[in-house]
């Protein structure tokens, strides 16, 4: 993620607010050369889990929706296993 701890001051992209430690997100990444990860579609290649939901981070966090305004995912309170099923099948059917 772009951004971190600078000088004592914590510096973060506006509408790609950094991950805290405890948070609950389901991500969409892929595997750098070096090992690493980075998430893919910044604030729109992660999703906050609460409540067995999914929301979308534009939804929740009111910075990023302000930001983000034309962003084309809005996912609202959709049940996790509903979703990651939707999500592996879809991942399934690529593979074939």
């Amino acid at each position: 993620m772009t951004g971190g701890k600078i000088q004592d001051k914590i510096v973060e992209v506006k509408d790609d607010p950094l991950l805290n430690a405890g948070d609950k997100v389901l991500v969409f990444c892929k595997k750098n050369s070096d090992g690493t990860y980075h998430i893919l579609g910044g604030p729109q290649g992660r999703l906050v889990y609460e409540n067995g939901k999914f929301n979308s981070l534009n939804v929740v966090n009111t910075r990023v929706k302000q930001s983000n305004s034309s962003s084309n995912i809005v996912i609202e309170n959709e049940d996790a296993a509903t979703l990651i099923n939707e999500i592996k099948g879809y991942i399934k059917e690529k593979q074939q």
